[in-house]
């Protein structure tokens, strides 16, 4: 791996790392009713439908724990655990409620679940949020445009990209 790369990873990690103190912060919001069981989890996840698959993989646990995977080659992995409060943890799961997040569809991935324009070669974004015994998983096929829950999907996938600090890539 050349100077460069590894330079920029580590500016990434820094990024990453400082990124996670914003979770302690953010919109106020009803946290009396989040439940915060072991299973508790949010999962965001962007893929690439080419040769190197996941670019990168956050989970936010409900105990606090923030892991930060991501890939630059398909051989090259590099993760970063933090540890977010239990307050701000409870914030970002009755954000995602209120958001309407078990409300959307498990896919929007093709014309078969209401994509009125599809593109190729896009990104693939999975999240999966655990909460309250709930539980739902979305993939959304970023080629995929059109479809009635369109905006609420790129209103929860830029929320959840804020409060993480991730980069668009």
């Amino acid at each position: 791996m050349n100077k460069l790369a590894v330079s920029l990873l580590i500016l990434i990690s820094i990024l990453l790392v400082t990124g996670c103190s914003y979770l302690h912060f953010g919109q106020k919001t009803e946290l009396q009713n989040v439940d915060l069981s072991y299973d508790t989890l949010v999962v965001f996840e962007k893929s690439q439908l080419n040769a190197y698959g996941t670019i990168y993989r956050i989970t936010l646990q409900g105990d606090g724990l923030i892991t930060y995977e991501w890939i630059n080659s398909a051989s090259y992995k590099n993760i970063i655990k933090r540890r977010a409060s239990k307050p701000a943890v409870k914030r970002v799961i009755s954000t995602l409620e209120n958001m309407g997040f078990f409300e959307l569809k498990s896919s929007y991935l093709s014309s078969d679940y209401g994509c009125q324009e599809l593109t190729s070669s896009q990104k693939i974004v999975t999240m999966i949020l655990k909460a309250g015994g709930k539980s739902r998983e979305v993939r959304h096929y970023h080629g995929c445009k059109g479809f009635d829950d369109d905006q609420k999907l790129k209103k929860i996938e830029k929320y959840i990209e804020r409060i993480f600090k991730i980069r668009k890539s």
